[in-house]
Formats: structure tokens, sequence, C-alpha cells
């Protein structure tokens, strides 16, 4: 598969932060209960939103040379409060770490150790785009999570965005 270049990234990485700002918009508004509400089939709204803000950390580390050890408990935060701050904490670190690519860094190869212990590597560019889009695929559940308590999620697919960007 062809690396990804950096334009690229960067439009999907602006897409990401739209997308994940308007969802978080919605969540800002949610009762404490409701944020950790156990839902079938989804866990909590809590819980999608803290795990993909931890995979991104998770990576964050690796990318540093780190050994982050497994993930945190999903459920240990139970406010939107404590949320908003972990949040705010791990995207000022992406957001950081997004600004200082270039094509050069992207093409570089990352090594890190996987569950088992493996030796693992892969272009760093690689790396990044399976990030963007884990976080896609936890948006659809977190549009999920909060239709399962009574909220609307806002739209967020890519064509508005564009259009939104002219």
């Amino acid at each position: 598969m062809p690396a990804i270049s950096l334009e690229l990234l960067q439009q999907y990485a602006a897409y990401d932060r739209w997308a994940r700002d308007r969802q978080w918009q919605v969540t800002a508004k949610v009762e404490d209960g409701e944020l950790a509400c156990a839902l079938a089939g989804l866990d909590s709204l809590g819980v999608k939103w803290t795990h993909l803000l931890d995979a991104i950390d998770r990576w964050l580390a690796r990318i540093g040379g780190r050994n982050p050890g497994g993930m945190p408990d999903p459920w240990r935060l139970a406010t939107i409060k404590e949320l908003e701050a972990h949040k705010s904490a791990v995207l000022n670190r992406w957001e950081t770490f997004l600004a200082t690519l270039d094509e050069e860094r992207i093409a570089q190869t990352i090594e890190w150790r996987g569950p088992k212990g493996e030796s693992l590597a892969m272009p760093l560019g690689s790396i990044l785009q399976q990030l963007l889009w884990h976080g896609q695929y936890h948006r659809g559940q977190i549009s999920s999570a909060l239709r399962a308590i009574g909220k609307q999620p806002p739209a967020t697919d890519l064509l508005i965005f564009m259009r939104e960007q002219g």
C-alpha cells in the first residue's frame, strides 16, 4: 500500500478534528449519569470517548519511543468534567504532535512491542491513518450512544465538512 501524503493526512486530521468537535458539543451537555450509563452493546458514552482518547494517548507514547503498557480502565472517567480534562490534555498533545509532521517524518518507521511482546514496525503515516480511521469508527458508536440516551448526534459526514470548508 502506498504511503499517505502529508497533505492528505492533514486533510483527514482536519476532518477528524471537525467531526470530533461537533460530537463533543453535544456530549458536553449530557448529565454525568447519562455519560456513565451502561448501554447494551455500547458500554457507555463515556467509555467510547475514553477509549478513543486513550488510543491516541497510547500511540503518541509509542511514537515517542515509550511503552505505555495496556489500555487503562475505560470506566475511570465518570463525569463530564473528568472526561473534558482528559480530552483537553490528550488532544493538546495530539495537535502539537500533528503540527510537527513533514513528509520525511511520516515516512519514518516506528517500532513498538505488541500486546504479546512481539516486535512490530510500520511507517508513521500508516499508524496515523489507522488512528484517524479508528476515531471515525468510534465516533459512529458515540453517535449511537448519544441516540440511546435520547440526544440528537450532529451530522459528521465528510461531504458536509467539505462543503463547509468551501
